[in-house]
C-alpha cells in the first residue's frame, strides 16, 4: 500500500489533468481559416519533419538537440522499462484499478536488463552534464 504521499501526489496529478482536459474540451476555438500548405503530406509525416531543425539552423543547435533526444529517449525508458519501476506502476495498478496491467492488457510490461538500464542512465546524465557545462561556458564567454 502507497504512502500518503503517494496518494496525494497521485490524487492531485488526476484531479490536475482531468480540469486541464475539462478546460481544453471548454475552450472555445476559432474556425481555422488557413489552408494547409501540403495536404497530401500526413499529420505523423509533418511532426517528424517538425521535430528536427532545419539544416541552416543545424549548426548552431545540434548539440541542444543531440543532447536533448540522449536525454529524453535514455530517461524514459529507464523510467518504464526498469523493473523495479515496473514492479512499482504494477503495485500502484493494482491498488488503483484492483488489478494489475497484465490482467487487464492480456501482456506483461517488458523489463530490461540492468546492465542495458545502467547504461541508459548514465548517458541520460552525461548528457545533462554536458548541457549544463556548455550553458556555462557559453554564458561566460559571452
Amino acid at each position: 500500500m502507497p504512502g500518503p504521499a503517494l496518494q496525494w501526489s497521485i490524487t492531485i496529478f488526476i484531479v490536475g489533468v482531468l480540469w486541464r482536459l475539462l478546460g481544453i474540451v471548454l475552450l472555445r476555438t476559432k474556425k481555422d481559416l488557413s489552408e494547409p500548405r501540403n495536404p497530401a503530406r500526413g499529420r505523423p509525416a509533418t511532426d517528424a519533419l517538425r521535430s528536427w531543425p532545419r539544416r541552416e539552423f543545424l549548426g548552431g543547435t545540434a548539440f541542444g538537440e543531440v543532447m536533448g533526444y540522449a536525454f529524453h529517449i535514455g530517461f524514459l525508458l529507464t523510467l518504464f522499462f526498469y523493473a523495479p519501476h515496473v514492479l512499482f506502476f504494477a503495485d500502484v495498478s493494482r491498488g488503483l484499478i484492483g488489478t494489475d496491467l497484465q490482467g487487464l492488457t492480456g501482456f506483461a510490461w517488458p523489463m530490461l536488463p540492468n546492465g542495458i538500464v545502467t547504461l541508459l542512465a548514465a548517458i541520460s546524465i552525461a548528457a545533462l552534464v554536458a548541457v549544463l557545462v556548455h550553458r556555462i561556458v557559453i554564458r561566460s564567454s559571452g
